[in-house]
């Protein structure tokens, strides 16, 4: 089974994926890229939280957008990642995060068959642990 059968994701269905957690979150945002790229699919990536710069070289392209207007809809050819980022985040090699707005602004635009977005940010701390009863 792949990833994106474990997580339940029709490859004819367009889709904005949040992902959201205590830990693995960029990770997982990557890996599934990566799936979703081999597939053929034009994949965006970004976060409305920070990402680090090492972790978003991942991707085919790298785009920061600080404008507050859309623009133009680039090209984007089938088996691409394209990472966006709103920012730098001063000189710690983090990328600031796109708003809401932004993020859902894009997706209904249609210029993308995935939006993946880092939803949240843990600072790199762990979950808390999970209790049984």
């Amino acid at each position: 089974m792949t990833l994106y059968q474990a997580l339940n994701i029709d490859l004819r269905i367009p889709e904005l994926i949040s992902i959201v957690g205590a830990g693995g979150k960029t990770s997982t945002l990557f890996t599934l890229a990566y799936v979703l790229k081999v597939c053929g699919k034009r994949v965006l990536a970004t976060t409305t939280t920070n990402i680090a710069f090492s972790e978003a070289s991942l991707a085919d392209r790298i785009v920061i957008d600080t404008s507050k207007d859309p623009c133009p809809p680039p090209t984007i050819d089938p088996g691409t990642i394209v990472c966006l980022g709103g920012g730098m985040v001063n000189e710690i090699g983090k990328f600031k995060g796109v708003g809401r707005d932004r993020v859902s602004e894009i997706y209904q635009r249609h210029l993308f068959d995935y939006v993946l977005v880092e939803a949240d940010g843990s600072k790199r701390k762990p979950g808390a642990p999970c209790r049984t009863q």
